[in-house]
């Protein structure tokens, strides 16, 4: 009989232990999903942004375009500002990753190669490189409620310029044929190297033809 009993406890615990189990798959499955639902959502942002300008885009546009309806767009965003500001954001933590490339203590012109790859390799995965720039672009009002986003956005073009300045820098004080003169003016040009071709991928569209890393290697070194 105790047996019984005890197998009985241990079958018990072994329910609960289930439907903990269960229950912290379907909060794990639903973190996923509203995740999910929040990238398709800054995506669809990012597009029209890129497109049309912030003026110009609205809440209904960004829902119609990441297909969901108006009152699941509120529940993860109150306005596009609020999208827009988060885009600009995430926007400054991916250029970190290009300021690794620039300081890692590797060969400045490896570093270089690894950086126009993965430009290449973006440029040819996606529109989203494109779409990211581009939106950083277009003009926005000069109002107290922008002075974050100048403020996010020149960071971030700072960030980008910074990480060209230093690896030029670098390539420039050793024997890695890296072109002469002032590291910045070169950085910059650099910059705006890419943002032109971004421009012109969202442009072209099909048609556009993904410049080869040896091109772009070219704006920096002879």
């Amino acid at each position: 009989m105790g047996d019984r009993v005890f197998f009985a406890e241990g079958f018990g615990s072994l329910e609960n232990s289930s439907a903990v189990s269960t229950d912290a798959m379907a909060l794990k499955s639903q973190a996923k999903k509203s995740e999910r639902t929040r990238e398709k959502i800054l995506m669809a942002a990012m597009e029209l942004f890129a497109e049309r300008g912030l003026t110009a885009t609205n809440v209904r546009d960004i829902a119609a375009r990441a297909n969901i309806s108006m009152g699941l767009m509120y529940h993860y965003f109150k306005t596009k500002e609020d999208m827009f500001t988060e885009l600009i954001a995430i926007s400054a933590e991916e250029v970190q990753t290009l300021n690794m490339f620039s300081r890692q203590d590797i060969s400045p012109l490896v570093a270089l190669e690894q950086m126009v790859d993965e430009v290449v390799k973006d440029l040819k995965t996606d529109y989203s490189l494109s779409q990211w720039t581009v939106m950083l672009m277009q003009p926005i009002d000069n109002t107290k409620k922008s002075a974050l986003w100048h403020e996010l956005i020149d960071n971030h073009r700072q960030l980008y310029i910074d990480a060209f300045a230093t690896l030029i820098k670098r390539g420039q004080a050793g024997d890695y044929g890296f072109k002469q003169g002032d590291p910045l003016q070169l950085a910059q040009f650099a910059y705006a190297c890419i943002q032109g071709i971004c421009a012109l991928q969202l442009s072209l569209k099909e048609q556009f033809v993904v410049p080869t890393s040896e091109i772009l290697k070219g704006v920096l070194v002879e």
